[in-house]
């Protein structure tokens, strides 16, 4: 599975960007232009992810961006720790 979360990037009233990720609403990050909040997007992923592993709860499987979104993927390393564990939860609760 491909790890690539829709972000949501919006102007702040009083300057800089914020940005979210509508799949995990504890990833926010705010910065003062949409280069640096999309740098800073990409790296809190990895955060609210690995709290889920750490956590042993749900990850959840990306939606599809819609036009206006950009789209980031988590790095190599934690989509495969991701799909690993995604795949024993699934087998140790097939109905979840």
């Amino acid at each position: 599975m491909l790890y690539v979360y829709p972000c949501v990037l919006e102007a702040e009233d009083e300057g800089g960007f914020s940005a979210h990720f509508p799949d995990l609403p504890e990833a926010l990050m705010c910065g003062d232009d949409r280069q640096s909040v999309l740098e800073m997007a990409e790296d809190a992923l990895v955060v609210p992810l690995g709290a889920r592993i750490d956590d042993r709860k749900h990850i959840p499987v990306p939606s599809a961006a819609v036009p206006g979104q950009d789209s980031l993927a988590v790095p190599p390393g934690l989509a495969a720790k991701l799909a690993l564990y995604s795949g024993m939860r699934n087998q140790d609760s097939p109905h979840e």
